[in-house]
This record gives structure tokens, C-alpha cells and sequence, in this order.
């Protein structure tokens, strides 16, 4: 690796982290929450800050507890993947929680991700 591709990989490098930081801030800023991870597998709202009525059943799917609650009279599964559910075993969960976990587990990747390139910018600056 020449001098010219050792920059040019710093240059990626410290790019690439600068995104890294951007994202952790941006989703902190914004209370982005990800559609795909805090909705209501029946009706399909995301689960807000604010918003208290969120259950899970034993197999982790989560819903809004009037959303299963209705499905109950009906059902007696998970309407995900089908396994058999009892009133009893819903639990009930605070969505900020869920949220504020989610973060801290974001945050603690991004922080790690950040932590190797710089790293690896300085494995490269030595090499020069």
C-alpha cells in the first residue's frame, strides 16, 4: 500500500466514522424509532413515547394491548407465529422503556463501531 492509499483509506475511514456519529446523534435528536421493531403486529401503529398500552406474549411479538385483547375473543394464538397464548401470559410493558433500551443498545454499538475505526485510522497513520 502505497502513501496516496494510505490517505485515501484514512480519508474513508474518518468519513465513515463522521456518518457513524452523525446517525447516533440524528437518532437520538429525532426519537427515531424504527416502524419494523416498535408496531403493533395487528394494526400496525408504531408504539410511541407516550403510549402505555403496549403487551408482548411469551414469544416476544409485540401489539397494542386493545389489539390483542380483541383478538383474544377470537383466538386463542399468537397472531404472528401462531403459537397458543393465554390471557395470563400477556405482559405488559412500558413502550418508553422498550425505546430508551433500544437506544442505549444502539448507542453502545455505534460507540464500538466508532471506537474500531478509529483504530483503524490510527494503525493506518503509523503505517505512513
Amino acid at each position: 500500500m502505497n502513501n496516496n492509499e494510505i490517505s485515501l483509506s484514512i480519508t474513508n475511514i474518518d468519513e465513515n466514522t463522521t456518518t457513524t456519529t452523525s446517525i447516533c446523534s440524528s437518532t437520538i435528536t429525532n426519537n427515531h424509532i424504527p416502524k419494523d421493531l416498535f408496531s403493533c403486529l395487528i394494526c400496525y401503529e408504531t408504539f410511541g413515547v407516550d403510549q402505555q398500552q403496549l403487551v408482548a406474549l411469551k414469544c416476544g411479538h409485540m401489539f397494542c394491548a386493545s389489539c390483542i385483547h380483541q383478538w383474544f375473543t377470537t383466538n386463542k394464538v399468537c397472531p404472528t407465529c401462531r403459537k397458543r397464548c393465554w390471557l395470563k401470559d400477556i405482559l405488559y410493558i412500558d413502550a418508553s422503556t422498550c425505546i430508551v433500551a433500544y437506544g442505549k443498545k444502539k448507542i453502545n454499538n455505534l460507540s464500538a463501531e466508532r471506537d474500531r475505526l478509529n483504530n483503524d485510522i490510527q494503525i493506518l497513520k503509523d503505517s505512513i
